[in-house]
């Protein structure tokens, strides 16, 4: 709601790996689950997240795009922004486990706008590395 009718400028995130317990979150150790890379989209008022139909055939599809065989969940544009700004943004700048718990900022003066902000999706690409016989995952 704070930036609903308005323009919000995104200058850096941090992320972080989580399990939801009674406790609270609880960051999981990297050595268990490492977070490849990612893909972070944000939607306003005047977009959306969708499955969007693609040609198999096109070429220019990266082969990591595709883990649907026939469609791209992408942000689609559902009205105009009233302020021309951009109504989604895709934040793919980088890489996964070097992230946590480490802000990440755009050299200035770059800042990525959105209008009116309401959501975030993550797709993240973990490699299981927890070795059940032998760790812990309760600490």
């Amino acid at each position: 709601k704070r930036f609903d009718g308005k323009g919000m400028a995104v200058i850096g995130y941090e992320t972080d790996s989580v399990r939801r317990t009674t406790e609270g979150d609880v960051s999981v150790p990297i050595n268990m689950a490492y977070n490849h890379h990612h893909d972070a989209y944000l939607t306003g008022n005047h977009s959306k997240m969708d499955k969007v139909r693609y040609d198999p055939q096109d070429l220019t599809i990266p082969m990591m795009a595709r883990s649907d065989s026939t469609h791209l969940t992408l942000p689609v544009e559902t009205s105009k922004s009233p302020l021309n700004l951009p109504t989604s943004l895709h934040l793919a700048d980088g890489n996964g486990g070097e992230y946590r718990k480490s802000y990440h900022g755009f050299p200035a003066p770059v800042a990525y706008v959105i209008d009116s902000p309401q959501t975030v999706h993550v797709n993240p690409m973990f490699i299981d590395t927890w070795n059940r016989d032998e760790m812990n995952i309760s600490g």
